[in-house]
């Protein structure tokens, strides 16, 4: 499960809202945090990405190394016939990101 811990700027009337990041903290049946350090998160998305059939791009032993990196851990797989990446990476010491690229005209992508 997810919550939204901080909340959204107020928008102009008429705009549409768009945030710049959303914080989120996971968290299991037990409410408190079980996402408690990299280590840890990394091992979490590598299992979960590929239990849901995501293509990890380099080894597990590289994981810990790329999700520090400016690119972060990166997988790969085919959603509703068109080509898509999955990447989890590090915003900094107490923050991550995890973002989903496709191309819907079925292009080529690259981690």
């Amino acid at each position: 499960m997810a919550r939204v811990s901080a909340a959204a700027p107020a928008v102009p009337a008429g705009a549409t809202p768009v945030t710049d990041r959303t914080y989120v903290e996971c968290m299991d049946d037990s409410g408190d945090p079980w996402v408690m350090d990299a280590k840890s998160l990394v091992a979490h998305y590598w299992d979960t990405a590929s239990q849901e059939g995501w293509k990890a791009v380099g080894t597990r032993e590289q994981a810990p190394a790329r999700f520090r990196s400016g690119s972060g851990m990166c997988f790969h797989k085919e959603v509703d016939g068109a080509p898509a990446l999955l990447r989890v990476g590090s915003d900094g010491p107490t923050e991550f990101a995890v973002t989903m690229e496709s191309a819907l005209d079925g292009s080529t992508i690259t981690c």
